[in-house]
């Protein structure tokens, strides 16, 4: 239904769909870059006229009325121009330049195209916002569950002036084609995209063991699509695009607000055929949507999510999706896509893909090395994880009552995750910890903090102060030195280093 609402072209009955690829009429996401090409008039006063008012409204958050009065101004100043430019032309000026935000924004049709849910505040589960929807959540946790059945309105009278049902929570889906399609139209991106399309089909006949880019590695350079070819071997007319997906909880305050302990929850993508200097750039990353808070959703709840996400990559996997025009090809063009791989903390990974927590029996999303043998470093004894043996583990969980789910979470240490309806995903080998929470904030920050001491916290400004409080004692020279070889050498059971070693003559 809502693709059909913007644009979608659907087969005629009775014709074979299997096949066919979707189609977007994409040619209105390329307005906002033609506007005003063949009349300076128009790009001079209307063009700069509605970019103002956007800019004021959305990035300064200016009332509307305010910036609706710019707009009058706006008007006024056309009608200023009566003597030098003829009639016709000054009352096409000035049905161009709207009289509304709403009218400014429909101008560049900057609105994403979005699906509303409700959201049950005990569950997380969702439900459309659409027709007659329920007022209690109908999810069930387990096929034998009783229904959730908390309350997803509440009575709203102040607004209208009569009881009005109203969401408790809300949860706004972006749709991931539409996103895609005003994507390609900017006239940058295809440019990108075609110059690194051409540059990694010309490194993959080399035989270089070097690799400075995840389009280099070995998962995605054996990645094969349904025709058998790697991404980069395909048509002119062709995009074969990877997206890696990653999701975080941050403070909707912006830690602003003392002792504040909401979470809200971003899902969000990234085009990993893009640059690295370029891949997460705002513009540049498809934002899901956000699960609100004021806390996370646990376990397995954020499937919900996670679910809406595949239902929009499916399609782009099986037959791509075709997009009418685009800024370099005005004949159209045809996207392919996959997700892949998983990029977050060690938490979050392990929520998105349906493994256990990190002191679970099976902590590791690599192996099945039990948390009882943790200190084994014989990585040839480490029994490999594989796809099959999680596929079908998962698949039994998720079938499994609640006595069932427990007692196949505690012997295998998964959970099912929607991200396996994707043909092509496999958890084991793209679970990746992203290097912030695996580096910086993981392996730097305990050296600094737990191993080094290094362990001053300034509650605020850039450490231009000293701390209010006492500063922690400095370790020995000798407890220093012996780090100091530990950080060197490697070796634990080495003593501090000589002093020729220290003066460096040894």
């Amino acid at each position: 239904m809502e693709w059909s609402n913007h644009g979608l072209a659907l087969p005629p009955q009775g014709t074979e769909a299997v096949n066919t690829p979707p189609v977007i009429e994409s040619t209105r996401y390329l307005q906002i870059y033609d506007r005003g090409a063949n009349d300076p008039l128009y790009l001079k006063f209307v063009l700069g006229a509605i970019f103002l008012v956007l800019i004021l409204n959305i990035v300064f958050n200016v009332p509307q009325s305010v910036c609706e009065v710019v707009l009058a101004l706006g008007h006024d100043q056309l009608d200023g121009l009566g003597g030098l430019i003829n009639k016709e032309h000054l009352q096409y000026l000035s049905r161009l330049l709207p009289k509304t935000v709403k009218g400014a924004l429909a101008a560049f049709d900057l609105d994403p195209t979005v699906r509303q849910y409700l959201v049950c505040p005990r569950c997380y589960g969702i439900v459309p916002k659409e027709g007659d929807y329920p007022k209690s959540c109908p999810h069930r946790e387990a096929p034998d569950s009783p229904p959730c059945n908390e309350k997803l309105v509440r009575t709203d009278f102040r607004e209208t002036g009569r009881d009005t049902d109203r969401p408790i929570k809300e949860y706004i889906h972006q749709s991931f084609p539409e996103w895609l399609g005003r994507f390609l139209c900017r006239p940058d991106v295809e440019a990108i995209l075609d110059r690194r399309k051409a540059e990694f089909k010309e490194k993959a006949q080399g035989h270089s063991t070097l690799v400075y880019d995840i389009l280099e590695s070995k998962a995605i350079q054996e990645f094969t699509w349904p025709d058998g070819k790697a991404f980069f071997d395909c048509p002119d007319d062709e995009f074969r695009l990877f997206f890696a997906l990653s999701g975080d909880g941050f403070n909707p305050f912006s830690n602003k607000e003392a002792k504040q302990t909401v979470t809200s929850t971003g899902l969000y993508l990234f085009c990993l055929n893009l640059p690295l200097e370029e891949r997460q750039k705002p513009e540049n990353v498809y934002l899901a949507g956000v699960i609100p808070g004021p806390d996370k959703p646990s376990t397995s709840q954020i499937n919900h999510y996670i679910s809406l996400i595949v239902d929009d990559f499916l399609p782009c996997w099986k037959t791509g999706v075709r997009y009418t025009h685009t800024w370099k090809r005005p004949a159209g063009a045809l996207a392919r896509t996959a997700l892949m791989p998983v990029l977050a903390d060690a938490l979050g990974i392990r929520q998105l893909c349906g493994y256990g927590a990190v002191t679970s029996q099976f902590f590791c999303t690599f192996c099945w090395l039990p948390i009882s043998d943790l200190e084994n470093f014989d990585k040839i004894s480490w029994p490999s994880r594989n796809l099959d043996s999680h596929r079908y583990w998962a698949e039994q969980w998720k079938d499994a009552d609640s006595s069932s789910r427990i007692k196949l979470f505690r012997e295998h240490g998964l959970r099912y995750t929607p991200l396996l309806r994707l043909p092509y995903f496999n958890p084991p080998l793209f679970s990746i910890v992203d290097t912030m929470h695996n580096l910086l904030t993981g392996l730097l920050m305990r050296h600094c903090r737990n191993i080094w001491g290094m362990d001053l916290e300034i509650e605020a400004g850039e450490g231009e102060f000293a701390p209010g409080r006492a500063i922690p004692s400095q370790p020995s020279s000798e407890a220093m030195r012996k780090a100091r070889r530990l950080v060197e050498l490697g070796d634990f059971k080495a003593g501090p280093p000589t002093w020729q070693e220290e003066e460096g003559l040894d």
